[in-house]
């Protein structure tokens, strides 16, 4: 299987950073792609037969079209422009910029947003953007797979539960072998949390990178707080 691999380092200083590890998921494209999907329930993680600058483009382009955004204050007046539509590029100017390796830069004074599209020595591409003085590097590696290892976790989602915190992943089982067992064990999670704002937490089914450096310690992690959660009702752990 392939996948690409999205990475977001991300905080307002050095000491909320945090680290989100995701993999596109091909059904949010809005490209033509030549492949059809088939069966809205089987994976669309693997993007074997497609073209991996078509979705990292999609994914760049979605991200600085979210930048574009202009906020106006009560009275009409604008308040704090972002960066203008006019200059945001378009969507097939950046997959150009991909296919060529070219390096791209929107930077202008008057604003204070700007975004720049780079390429590491370890092929990773990577997008830096400051949005009013936040700033994120969201990097992008495509990786393999082979099929014999590939398993999916049941992932809960919790978006910005505290400062510096942008979104923490949590997991109460381990991973499964086939697609249709993570998608099962979402039910198995719960839907609310006593004191939580669960609106601002997303359940999904994703492929887990057992091979990532960090994926061990994670999940052991994990496996600990939901053994911590069990033997002590009520509580529930977070940790970055």
């Amino acid at each position: 299987m392939k996948i690409i691999e999205k990475t977001i380092i991300q905080g307002m200083d050095w000491h909320d950073m945090c680290i989100l590890i995701d993999y596109i998921n091909r059904h949010n494209t809005t490209t033509v792609l030549s492949e059809p999907i088939k069966n809205a329930n089987e994976p669309n993680f693997d993007i074997t037969g497609l073209s991996p600058d078509l979705l990292i483009a999609d994914d760049i382009y979605n991200i600085l079209n979210d930048m574009g955004i202009e906020t106006s204050s009560i009275d009409g007046i604008v308040e704090k422009e972002s960066i203008p539509k006019e200059k945001i590029p378009r969507f097939q100017e950046i997959v150009t910029c991909l296919s060529e390796k070219r390096e791209w830069t929107l930077d202008n004074d008057v604003y204070d947003y700007s975004a720049e599209i780079c390429f590491k020595d370890d092929g990773a591409i990577s997008l830096c953007t400051n949005t009013n003085g936040f700033q994120y590097n969201t990097s992008y590696r495509v990786k393999d797979i082979p099929d014999k290892d590939v398993l999916y976790l049941a992932l809960e989602e919790i978006y910005a539960p505290y400062k510096g915190a942008y979104t923490i992943q949590r997991i109460y089982e381990k991973p499964f072998k086939t697609y249709k067992e993570a998608k099962e064990a979402l039910d198995r999670i719960p839907d609310s949390r006593e004191g939580y704002d669960t609106a601002k937490v997303v359940q999904i089914a994703s492929v887990a990178d057992t091979e990532s450096r960090n994926f061990d310690t994670w999940f052991k992690a994990n496996m600990k707080m939901k053994a911590y959660e069990e033997q002590n009702p009520g509580t529930f752990l977070l940790s970055l």
